[in-house]
């Protein structure tokens, strides 16, 4: 965003539905990158998985229209952030559900090593 100070603490969440709505989607992801980021920081992990899975809807609905924002790459670092969120929480399965289907976006294959993230290990 040319000519705008960054968003004070706290606000990257809130800015990132304002972008969302105006179109632009890729500077919302990066508010929304911004918000995760301190979400997990401060120990909220649902906040910061709430912040990933907005941050891959918002993607997903540009691929809809033609025009997805994140390469597969980048779309496996979100799905890692929403395991390692739901991790944080206690939300174990659901943390191993994101981090199969991000590794599977990179073109790895699930292993029985990653059960353990479904057992709190």
């Amino acid at each position: 965003l040319q000519g705008v100070e960054p968003a004070p603490p706290g606000r990257d969440a809130a800015l990132s539905e304002h972008l969302a709505h105006a179109g632009q989607i890729g500077a919302a992801i990066g508010c929304l990158e911004a918000a995760c980021t301190e979400a997990m920081n401060a120990g909220l992990g649902r906040n910061a998985a709430h912040f990933a899975q907005r941050a891959l809807a918002l993607d997903a609905e540009a691929a809809e229209h033609g025009a997805p924002i994140l390469d597969a790459t980048s779309r496996a670092r979100w799905r890692v952030r929403v395991a390692l969120a739901c991790r944080e929480f206690g939300d174990t399965e659901l943390a191993a559900q994101h981090l199969a289907r991000g590794g599977a976006q990179c073109g790895a294959r699930p292993d029985r090593d990653w059960a353990c993230w479904s057992h709190g290990r």
